[in-house]
């Protein structure tokens, strides 16, 4: 909830400060997307979602430079570790089995990118530019169950608690580079579609892979939205 009030604390303010600057080109605007990122370590494909406020200042008449801050959620995980162990005493046989699976990485990220058009009346945007995500969170599930066997043959299960600490597993930010081209659909509304390239592993611990094959590559198409 915290990080949802900071979001829109950034978006009020960008707001408030940037209402001397309309005059001068300054835009201000939201997007939303679908994110489709591969998941090597499976073979197979992921779907996340993205939100974010933008803001770009004009450089010359044909080129922008433009910070935008929002949330993404890369979804499409299907990380499974089971760890099983026996215990033989003179009074019980105890068999614990740990499972522990990944299925979601929650993150916020700003981007700093250049704008370029190739003609000034041009409905076609290219962009080039760098982002930073840092991991605010994390979907999936950790428990432990205990089968005992007692000495005069009774049988039961008990849950048991772990002190498995999963966000050491996973990387705290992410970082690349992006390529996009947007098409002006309406005045104030455009078609995106941009490629993410991350370079740090998200998954860095060892409990889920055994490899360094998490780097976000992943396609984003949504649409942008210019309130002013």
């Amino acid at each position: 909830m915290k990080f949802i009030m900071i979001f829109f604390s950034v978006i009020l303010f960008t707001l408030l400060a940037a209402l001397p600057l309309q005059s001068q080109g300054f835009q201000f605007g939201i997007g939303s997307g679908l994110i489709i990122h591969s998941q090597p370590e499976e073979s197979r494909f992921g779907a996340g979602l993205r939100g974010l406020c933008w803001a770009n200042w004009p450089l010359t008449p044909r080129s922008r430079i433009q910070f935008s801050a929002g949330y993404r959620r890369l979804a499409g995980f299907q990380r499974l570790n089971i760890e099983t162990q026996e215990i033989t005493s003179s009074n019980e046989v105890r068999r614990t089995t740990v499972s522990t699976s990944l299925t979601a990485l929650h993150h916020v990220e700003g981007e700093l990118a250049w704008l370029f058009q190739p003609k000034p009346e041009s409905r076609w945007t290219y962009e080039f530019g760098g982002y930073y995500a840092y991991l605010v969170g994390w979907q999936g599930s950790h428990y432990g169950l205990a089968a005992i066997t007692e000495s005069d043959g009774r049988a039961y299960g008990e849950e048991i608690t772990t002190e498995l600490d999963i966000a050491k597993e996973l990387r705290p930010y992410d970082f690349g580079l992006r390529l996009g081209v947007s098409y002006r659909l309406l005045d104030g509304l455009s078609a995106q579609l941009s490629l993410h390239k991350g370079l740090p592993d998200l998954v860095s611990g060892n409990l889920f892979t055994d490899a360094s094959q998490d780097h976000l590559t992943g396609i984003s198409l949504g649409f942008y939205a210019r309130l002013f």
